[in-house]
């Protein structure tokens, strides 16, 4: 069984244990870089739905459901990206063995794709505020 992920038309099947692993290490990374208490809000939200296994193994989730508010689609795109970087370098997950890392900041990339897919539905042009463009300033 597997995760489908869902934005509009678009969508990825991602395995059971994967999906987990990335949301796992997107709260870790979320929990750590939270700017404002609106946006703890929703992490907590997610992370209690999470944890009560509303992502049950197989379930579909699409972005535009799971995550109604605009403003929610805008925190987990920026999260997702911010969370690729953070595994990249070695700030999350385990790094004792290092093959999983490739995989993971795919799929955390290109979850985030489908979040900010979401958010250019109803605002054009729209990217987030991510760790990278932060530093490059």
């Amino acid at each position: 069984m597997a995760h489908r992920i869902i934005s509009g038309d678009e969508s990825f099947k991602i395995a059971n244990r994967l999906f987990a692993s990335m949301f796992s290490l997107a709260l870790e990374s979320a929990r750590i870089s939270v700017q404002a208490h609106d946006e703890r809000v929703m992490i907590d939200r997610f992370a209690t739905d999470f944890e009560a296994g509303v992502y049950w193994a197989g379930c579909n989730v699409d972005v535009d459901s799971a995550f109604p508010s605009i403003e929610e689609r805008k925190l987990w795109a920026r999260v997702l990206i911010d969370t690729a970087r953070a595994v990249f370098e070695r700030e999350v997950g385990v790094h004792d063995d290092h093959s999983w890392q490739t995989l993971m900041i795919y799929l955390l990339r290109s979850t985030a794709s489908l979040f900010i897919d979401s958010v250019r539905r109803q605002e054009r042009g729209w990217f987030p505020e991510t760790r990278d463009l932060r530093d490059r300033r």
